[in-house]
C-alpha cells in the first residue's frame, strides 16, 4: 500500500518514495480518513468520488475519483538524473482545475502514467473529452510541464554539437539536422575549386578534408551556367 501525504499549503496529495504507484481506491480511502479530521473542516472540499455499483454476479462498476478545488496528486520529487516512472491505476482520475484538469501535479524526475479504466471516453472537467488511449498527451499541458522538462527540452536542441555534412541534402527526405549543417557549412564560404577541363565546380567541407558536393559549368561564349551543387 502507498504512503500518502497531504499538504494543505499546496493543496497536494503526494505519493512518498519510493512508492511508485497508487490505486484510486487508496486515494478515495485516504481523502476520507483525512477529511473525517477536525482539522480538515475549515478547508475546501478536496475530492468527490462514485462508482462501485453492484452490478450482480460479484461485479461492480469501476470508482472515479475527481479532484476539485485545485486539489492535485503528485509523487515526490527523485534526486534524478534519470526519471523514474510512476503510475495511478485501479479506477479512473479525473480533475476540474485552474491547471487545464489535470489532476497531477508535475514533480522532479518523475514521468506519471494514469492507467485509466473507463472506456471509450473519459470527460475531463466540462466539455472537454479525452480518448483514454491519449490520455497522457491529451491531459497534459503547457502549464502543467514542469520547468526541469522545459529546461531538457531548450538543452537538447540548443546544445546539440552538429557534425560537417559530407553530401548535399536530399530535399523531401533529409532531417532538419542536415538541412542546418548544410546552411551553416554554406554560411562559412567553404571552400569551392573550378576545374576548367572538366567545367565541374566542386564544395569542400570547411575543414578542407573531403568533397560534400559537386555541380558543372557550361559556357556558350555569352552565358557561363552553372548547374545546381548535388
Amino acid at each position: 500500500m502507498a504512503t500518502l501525504s497531504f499538504e494543505r499549503v499546496d493543496k497536494t496529495v503526494t505519493v512518498l518514495a519510493p512508492d511508485t504507484s497508487v490505486t484510486v481506491q487508496e486515494l478515495v480511502d485516504a481523502i476520507a480518513d483525512y477529511a473525517d479530521e477536525p482539522a480538515y473542516l475549515d478547508l475546501d472540499m478536496m475530492a468527490t468520488w462514485e462508482g462501485k455499483a453492484d452490478l450482480g454476479g460479484g461485479e461492480f462498476t469501476g470508482i472515479t475519483l475527481t479532484m476539485i478545488n485545485d486539489w492535485r496528486i503528485q509523487f515526490e520529487a527523485r534526486g534524478g538524473p534519470t526519471y523514474e516512472s510512476c503510475q495511478v491505476s485501479g479506477g479512473n482520475l479525473v480533475a476540474v482545475n485552474s491547471y487545464g484538469n489535470n489532476p497531477i501535479k508535475p514533480t522532479a524526475y518523475t514521468q506519471v502514467q494514469i492507467r485509466q479504466s473507463q472506456a471509450p471516453t473519459l470527460l475531463v472537467g466540462v466539455d472537454n473529452p479525452v480518448t483514454v488511449g491519449l490520455i497522457q498527451t491529451d491531459v497534459v499541458d503547457a502549464v502543467a510541464l514542469s520547468a526541469d522538462a522545459v529546461a531538457e527540452i531548450v538543452a537538447g536542441i540548443f546544445s546539440k554539437v552538429i557534425a560537417a555534412p559530407t553530401g548535399a541534402p536530399a530535399l523531401g527526405t533529409a532531417d532538419f539536422e542536415e538541412l542546418i549543417a548544410w546552411l551553416a557549412m554554406r554560411h562559412q564560404l567553404a571552400k569551392r575549386t573550378f576545374n576548367k577541363t572538366t567545367g565541374v565546380e566542386t564544395q569542400r567541407n570547411p575543414g578542407d578534408t573531403g568533397d560534400v558536393a559537386t555541380g558543372t559549368h557550361s559556357d556558350d561564349g555569352t552565358t557561363t551556367t552553372l548547374d545546381k551543387l548535388t
